[in-house]
Formats: C-alpha cells, structure tokens, sequence
C-alpha cells in the first residue's frame, strides 16, 4: 500500500530536493534575496587559514619579484609589483604564490623564479577578468606583442584584454578561444616585419578566430524535392543529430561550375523532426531536386569574440600572392556572434575582415583607407564574406578599396549606411555563387551583384537595395526578384558607363530610381513569378544604346513601366518579346529630329503617356500589337527619315489599337503613321483620337487577307490620311469622324 504523507510532512529526502530546486533556481543572487539580502557566513565555504599577520607585500618592478626568496613564501602570498621595469610604469600588477603550479612562464600573467621548469612554485597575475600588455613589459610598438597576446587569449580566466599603447605584431596568430574581447582604445597596430604567409591565404590575418571541424561527415542523397525556404532537411538517421550542435552542410555541385552550390553554409540543430528529419536555423534559399547530395560536417565554432577600437597599419605586399608579407588584420572561420566594432586600416593586402562560415555576427563603425592592392582577386577588401548568415554591416568606410562589402554565398545579411569614395572597383558586391535574401539601405558607391562569372553560378536572388547612390547598379546576371528603391545613378569621368543602371528582368522591382545616362535591361534566368514593375523612375539615354537588350538574353517576361520619364532619346532600342506596358510615361527625344524609340516586344501598350520630339518604331520579328490610349500625346518633331509611330515589323503582320489619344505636330510634314515596305497590317482600330495636323502614310497594299481598318469618332483637323486600302466591308473610315 502507498504510504501517504500529511500536508506539512516531507521526507529528508524530498527537503532536499526542494532546496536543491530551489537554488538552481534563484542562484546565489537570488538567494541573498531569499534571506532578506544578507548573506550569511555559512553560505560560504572556507578556505585554507587565516592568519593574522599579513602576507601582502610590494616590490616595484618585475626583477625585484623574481629576487624574492622563494623558501620564504607562503601559498596564497601576495605582491603588489609597482611597474613592470620601474614602479609606476604602468605594468603594475597583484601576483599570488602558486606553490604546486608548474606554468610555463609567459612574462606576464605567469613568472617563474627558479629559471627552470624542473621546480614547482610561480607567480600568478591575481585579476578582475581583464589582461593588460603592459604586465608582459609592452609599452609601445619597439616589443611585438603576439606572444603577450596569446598567453591572455589562452588563459580562460580572462575575459578581455585592453590595450595602453600602440602595439606591434609580426605573428599571423591562430586562436581557438570563445568568449573573449580584444580592445585596443583607439591606438595604432604596426606589423612591420610581419612572417611571411602562405600562398593566397587572406585568413594569414594578424588575429584569425577559428573554429574547427570533428567527427565523421555524414553524406545524404534527398529522396524528395526541398522547397525554397524550407527549414527542415531530409537526414539517415536523425538520432545523430543534437539539438545545439552545428553542421556545415555542402550540396553537391551542378554540373555548369565547380562551384555552382546552392546550399553550403554552417547551420545549428534547432529541433530533431522525426526519424529522418531535421530543422536547422536557416531556410533554404533555393530549391533542390531529389537526387541531389549533401554532405554534413560536424563543427565546433568559435563564439563571442569581439574585436574593437582599432587602428591598423599593414605592412605593404608581396609582389605575387605566393606569400609574402602583406598583412591585414582580422580573420574568423567557423565563428558564432563575433563581432568587430570601430576597426580603421590602411595599407593592408587581403580583407581587412575575412569571414568564411559565419553567422550572427555585427560589423560596425569601420573602415579601410588606400590597402596596398586592389587589382589582384580577393586583394583590398574592407570586408569578405563566404557562406555566411545573418550578418549586419553597418556605419562603414571605404577609401580607393576593391571592394567594401562582398557576399560570396551569404545569405540573411544587411549592409545598412556604409559609404565609398572611390567607387570605381565596386564597393558592394555578390560573387553570383547563389547569394539570397541580402538587403542594402542608405548607402553609397557602386553595385555589382553576381558578376564574377559561371563557374560560381553568376546568381543571386531576393536582393534589395534602398536609398543608394552610386556610379553603376551592375545586376544583369541571373539575378531573380531584384527590388531598387530611391537608387540614383550618376555621370563619372573615367568610369565606364558611369549614371547607368544594368539589370535583369527576373521580377525586377525598381521604385523612385533615376540613371544619369541610360538603363539596360536583359533576361538572363527565368525563375520568378513576381511581376517586373518599374514605378516613379527617370531616366536619360544614350544614342544607340539598349534599354533593353538583344542577343541571346531577350527579355520575354512581361515589364510594366509607370509613371517614368526617359529623357534625351535618340536611336534607342526595347529588345525583347515580352509583353511592355508605359502608363503615364514621358518619352523626350534629345532635339527635334529625335530617333524614335524602337521596340521589338510582341504587345506595347501605352496608356497616357507623352512623346515629345519624337515616337516610337517597331522592328519585331514575330507579329506585333500596339496599344495607344488613355489620352497619350505626340507632339514635336521626328528625325526627316522616322515617323511618330513607325512600323518596320518584318514579322508576318502588326495590330493596332488606337483610342483616345492626341497627334500634334511641330509642322505640317510630320508623319503620325507609317508603314515600311514588307510590314503588313491585320487589324486597326482607331477609335476617338484626335489628329490636328500632320499626315499619316499607311499605304494601299498594307492590308493583310484577313485584315481590316476601322476608324470612327476620331477629330481630323488639317491632317492628312494619305494612302490607304479602298473602302469596303473590310475597311472603314471615312463616316462618323469629324474632319475639319
């Protein structure tokens, strides 16, 4: 039978259970709170005897420490060291008596008198979690500090370590810590005399955070399709999984580039689904078919270091990258909420912060002034991030760099007020290798996304860039759901096509944008079903270029244009068979005699818009159908050899729709409709125009077989119809206009 316990009775048993539970959950903190805020002494357990006499003493510098007699001291006896060389040179420190220690000596936080390991007893630095260069005798840059560095890094009872002076490092230093803080105070890191580094190796970095791989690789072939943005991956067996733990997970490559991989990042175990699946804390950017293959890295990364409040000055370059002695500062792999704040540089030859497998991290308040290269790939950057996530990069100058942020395969990351003087190597950058989700704000200097060519795959998707100015936007690969709000674009001696903005029509998105000099488009991937709208935009040409262009990447999705003015037209040219749409859009040609606009889309629309100074042609190869209404207006004057609406179609036949509309020209010659040779007409309506001088050259033989012409309700005022197929039950236009 249970046996049954009163309301007031508990055994020892459970008491202690309850106390147990009870200070886990308040800790000694809230224990004091427990007891009315008062410790009391038996909380405390003792330690050793306490003698009456003091065991504290003080000598004034390191030398006369390690004279002391050391078969005099006590464990647990103090000194205060008044200076490191002389008492009050700053190395001050408390240092205790360690009897049975047998550290190595460091000359800072660890000395041995004895000058031989073969003796038990040191002199530890006693500390509040704080180290200082100065206890190693360092005051300046005469005296590198790498060894100093690492001895504090490496001891995990310190927690940060500042800096007093200007410092000098000539190691190209690899650290294993967590948790730890290197701040600097705003003075000056020297690496004159730096090591020589390894063949193209940007993480030879004066201070390289690394976290490391372990364990066996686990390798999964999907039997399913994952979705984009799917956060739960297809697993063997999810019972090797953790929850905690991390992974770098790598998919297999597509067969266009070695590189071509649209998974690789380092992700955490959030949650074990089910026998076979697991979520992660990252959403899959891109879709992946059933068969492909993902290998999963076991990884223990470094976590919470931050770097601050530095000035660093590198030691010029190699002259190849086959090593050398050009430095650079900072470097983290396989690193967790490592942060650098306030970093200024100048000189240095790779990154001056190379990130490789990184996420949750911050980099504010930097910058990099004049690096020794720039033109060598992966030479001069501020900053460099591959296969990272969830980054912030913010607060940031650049000053004559190759680049001031690059994204190589990163996702969830922000750049937000970062600025570039000297933009013309392109400050912001993706390297196409399946970049998604990255966001721009308030910055300036160039764009170039996905640009570095197939072998990495030249995409990028769901990018947005808000408030930028700049020389160029480059954006033309594959890049898919490209968003541009309040970008403008501007005219630069010495830049190639400075003021223009160069994007592909994948569900591109551009609002409040204006191109000192031109816009190009071009479709280059097909992956989106988001709709191409351009909104409140302003634009100026230049003769004979393509808005957009031709070749092999014909745009054939639909682009809609609103409320854009495409200013200083002249021979200009709209490649592609995707449906265009204008809606209230100003045309203005460069002078009178202006080129019309050309295009070649199968269906233009234009809906209350102006053309000034000049029209529009179409040249298309398929059959074309073009749309005029809602109160557009021609006015001015066309080039001697155009018409206000040209058709030069040599595909088998042009439709036309015309509505409420207005022709004006500049004079009586100026032609509103013309015809060339070979363009044939199936079907014409024109309904409610208004037509105030001018002519029009449609031609007797234009008509197809099963064509036909009406007109009706339309204001001929002084203008001339010209040549046109006879009248008949296929044709009208001669009744219910009014002709003045």
């Amino acid at each position: 039978m249970e046996k049954k316990l009163s309301k007031n009775s508990n055994s020892a048993e459970q008491k202690g259970n309850n106390r147990r539970d009870l200070l886990k959950m308040l800790g000694v903190g809230g224990l004091t709170l427990a007891l009315g805020g008062m410790m009391p002494l038996s909380a405390f357990a003792i330690e050793g005897t306490v003698e009456a006499s003091s065991n504290v003493r003080q000598v004034p510098n390191v030398a006369s420490l390690l004279s002391v007699k050391t078969s005099e001291l006590k464990n647990g006896d103090k000194f205060i060291v008044g200076g490191y060389y002389a008492d009050g040179d700053g190395g001050a420190k408390i240092v205790r008596w360690v009897a049975d220690s047998d550290k190595a000596d460091n000359g800072g936080t660890v000395h041995n008198p004895f000058g031989t390991n073969m003796q038990n007893g040191r002199f530890e630095v006693v500390h509040n979690g704080v180290g200082d260069y100065r206890w190693f005798g360092i005051f300046d840059e005469t005296k590198a500090a790498d060894e100093a560095m690492k001895a504090m890094v490496n001891d995990p009872s310190i927690l940060k370590i500042d800096a007093h002076s200007n410092l000098l490092f000539t190691k190209r230093n690899r650290l294993t810590r967590s948790n730890i803080t290197l701040n600097f105070n705003g003075f000056t890191i020297y690496t004159y005399g730096m090591e020589s580094g390894a063949k193209d190796d940007p993480f030879g970095a004066v201070f390289f955070f690394t976290g490391e791989t372990y364990g066996k690789n686990t390798v999964y072939t999907l039997k399913n399709d994952m979705p984009e943005y799917w956060d739960t991956f297809e697993v063997a067996d999810s019972s090797k999984f953790t929850i905690g733990d991390w992974y770098v997970a790598i998919v297999d490559n597509l067969p266009e580039g070695r590189e071509q991989k649209e998974l690789q990042k380092m992700m955490q175990v959030i949650e074990v689904v089910d026998p076979t699946h697991v979520r992660f804390d990252y959403k899959l950017g891109w879709p992946l078919k059933a068969g492909r293959i993902i290998t999963y890295t076991p990884v223990k990364p470094v976590t919470d270091v931050r770097i601050e409040n530095m000035k660093f000055e590198g030691n010029g370059r190699p002259t190849t990258t086959d090593g050398g002695s050009g430095s650079n500062p900072i470097a983290f792999e396989y690193a967790v909420r490592c942060d650098v704040f306030n970093v200024h540089a100048v000189q240095v030859f790779w990154p001056m912060i190379m990130r490789r497998y990184n996420s949750y991290y911050q980099t504010n308040k930097c910058s990099l002034y004049n690096p020794v290269e720039v033109q060598v790939g992966g030479t001069g950057y501020m900053t460099q991030q591959i296969h990272c996530t969830y980054g912030s990069v913010r607060d940031c100058l650049a000053n004559k760099t190759r680049h001031l942020n690059d994204f190589t395969n990163s996702a969830y990351c922000e750049v937000e007020n970062c600025h570039a003087i000297g933009d013309n190597m392109g400050p912001y950058v993706t390297h196409g290798q399946f970049e998604h989700d990255l966001t721009y704000i308030g910055n300036s200097g160039l764009l170039s996304f996905a640009n570095s060519g197939i072998t990495w795959g030249s995409a990028a998707k769901n990018i947005t860039v808000k408030k930028h100015i700049g020389t160029r936007v480059i954006a033309e690969n594959r890049i898919t759901n490209l968003t541009l709000e309040d970008i403008h674009t501007f005219y630069q001696d010495g830049i190639s096509n400075a003021g223009s903005i160069w994007a592909n029509v994948d569900g591109l998105v551009m609002r409040n944008c204006h191109a000192e000099k031109h816009l190009s488009m071009s479709q280059k991937s097909n992956w989106t079903t988001r709709p191409n709208i351009i909104d409140g935009c302003s634009f100026f040409a230049v003769k004979g270029y393509f808005f957009g262009r031709g070749e092999s990447n014909i745009i054939t999705q639909q682009v809609t244009f609103r409320n854009c003015e495409f200013k200083n037209l002249d021979n200009n040219y709209y490649a592609g068979t995707g449906p265009v749409d204008f809606e209230n859009c100003l045309f203005e040609g460069a002078a009178e005699g202006a080129i019309p606009l050309v295009i070649s889309s199968d269906r233009v629309r234009m809906t209350n818009c102006r053309f000034h100074n000049m029209g529009i042609g179409l040249n298309g190869a398929n059959p074309q159908e073009l749309k005029i209404d809602g109160g557009t207006v021609f006015e001015g004057k066309t080039n001697a050899e155009w018409t206000f609406v040209d058709i030069g179609n040599i595909g088998d036949y042009v439709d036309l729709d015309i509505g409420n509309m207005t022709f004006q020209p500049a004079d009586a010659s100026s032609t509103f409709i013309r015809f060339r040779e070979g363009s044939k007409l199936r079907r014409m309506k024109m309904i409610g125009a208004t037509l105030i001088g001018g002519k029009s050259e449609i031609g007797s033989d234009v008509l197809t077989s099963d064509g036909f012409i009406y007109v009706t309700n339309c204001i001929e005022q002084g203008y001339s119809r010209g040549s046109m197929p006879s009248e008949g039950n296929r044709v009208k236009y001669s009744s219910g206009n009014l002709t003045i």
